[in-house]
């Protein structure tokens, strides 16, 4: 009988040893958010349309929480903010309702969008006040190496 004993003695102290984790702990949190930078560089309204358009359909299949999205506006893609009848070195302004109102769901969203300074002085266009819901810290020196820098941290690149 002690010869029984001794095995059940060591399960009950093996499972007394184990502790119980709470609930939530155990939970799966899911996939980290998809990283994601989309390449615009084109200056037809249309394309950029369809390229903001693609955006809303990765975050509506994904989930808005599940994407960390940027979009970066380089070469003739900053004509998507510039105002209509605002012309730049070959470029026309695409900036008009139904874009801005495309790009204000996507910010919404949580979209952050960048515009490449030097594509702006390659076309001459000094005046960045007139770039649509664009803020000083949307715009960076390089289109190209903010890509290069994003992708360095992990995000795809998708081209526009």
């Amino acid at each position: 009988m002690a010869e029984v004993m001794r095995p059940m003695w060591a399960l009950v102290l093996l499972l007394g040893g184990l502790t119980v984790a709470p609930a939530g702990a155990l939970a799966d949190s899911g996939p980290p958010p998809q990283r994601v930078v989309y390449h615009v560089d084109t200056a037809d309204a249309d394309e950029q349309r369809a390229a903001l358009r693609v955006i809303g359909n990765h975050l509506s299949d994904v989930g808005d929480d599940n994407v960390d999205a940027r979009v970066i506006l380089q070469g003739a893609g900053v004509s998507m903010l510039l105002p209509p009848g605002i012309h730049g070195r070959g470029l026309s302004g695409n900036g008009g309702d139904r874009i801005q109102v495309r790009i204000d769901d996507l910010k919404i969203r949580g979209v952050r969008f960048y515009v490449c300074d030097n594509s702006l002085d390659r076309r001459g266009i000094e005046a960045r006040e007139i770039l649509y819901d664009t803020a000083p810290e949307d715009i960076v020196q390089s289109g190209l190496a903010e890509i290069v820098r994003l992708q360095s941290a992990g995000y795809t690149y998708v081209k526009l």
